[in-house]
């Protein structure tokens, strides 16, 4: 029985733009489009002449990449989830992510990790910094929230390790990162 005409699929391996460049003209080798491509993710069309996954699956596998089981994406786009979830709420409040994770997940946190690693191509840790990077960069930009409230909203110990941290993942310090959307907000407005 031939696929659909358009399929997405999620895929094991993908961490880099380099993965993207390749897996879309693997894809495009076979006659298919690519609609749209992600780490971790595709989205073709034309896929109707084939009579099943194995043709892609055997090909992706070539470039050291898998077919992830419907299973294992629903625990990654829930961990996704609950990460970003983690960082929406207040935090003086709460426990440690860890324990939030497994309490949400209902899996041990280290095996969630070493799934999670094994599946995404980066620590789970990694992640969580990224996404608690994104919400500090947000209340940065949208909100007058001093560095006092923002490091205490987002989990850190101090303004330095809030200022630190994000100087080390960012290149820039917290408050000229504002000063900088605050001058391009006004630049646009004019």
């Amino acid at each position: 029985m031939p696929l659909q005409d358009t399929l997405s699929l999620h895929i094991k391996g993908m961490v880099c733009g380099r993965c993207i460049s390749v897996l879309r003209h693997e894809f495009e080798q076979m006659g298919l489009q690519v609609d749209d491509i992600r780490l971790g993710w595709v989205k073709l069309s034309g896929t109707s002449h084939l009579e099943s996954l194995h043709p892609l699956q055997k090909s992706i596998e070539q470039h050291g990449f898998s077919l992830l089981e419907d299973k294992k994406q629903d625990i990654l786009n829930s961990t996704r989830t609950a990460v970003t979830r983690f960082y929406e709420e207040e935090m003086p409040l709460r426990q440690k992510l860890n324990t939030y994770l497994s309490e949400q997940l209902g899996m041990h946190y280290d095996s969630l990790s070493t799934f999670f690693s094994s599946q995404v191509g980066i620590t789970l840790e990694h992640f969580a910094q990224q996404q608690r990077l994104e919400k500090v960069k947000e209340m940065l930009v949208y909100t007058r929230l001093p560095l006092t409230d923002i490091a205490v909203r987002t989990g850190f110990s101090s303004v330095s390790h809030l200022s630190n941290h994000f100087k080390t993942m960012t290149g820039l310090p917290p408050s000229h990162f504002r000063k900088m959307q605050e001058d391009k907000r006004r630049t646009s407005q004019k």
